[in-house]
């Protein structure tokens, strides 16, 4: 039974992923004013797909590694 504050179901994935994009967008989103909307978007619901394909298919230690591995080269840069 999965209750209000259970982390086995996909929407844990969804909630890391949008809190990960809505951080980026409050400190980061200056570089990106002059790209289109659809394209901001569309770079969300794509890694959204990925990380949850990964989830589902492999497990969720395959997802959050590759969330982990996107976030370093990140960090390299603007750190």
């Amino acid at each position: 039974m999965y209750g209000m504050w259970s982390t086995d179901t996909l929407w844990f994935e969804v909630a890391v992923v949008s809190i990960i994009y809505a951080a980026g967008n409050i400190f980061f989103g200056h570089f990106e004013e002059q790209t289109p909307k659809w394209r901001r978007l569309g770079k969300y619901v794509l890694t959204l797909v990925i990380v949850l394909a990964l989830s589902v298919f492999v497990g969720r230690w395959a997802s959050m590694s590759l969330l982990v591995a996107m976030l370093v080269p990140l960090l390299y840069v603007h750190g």
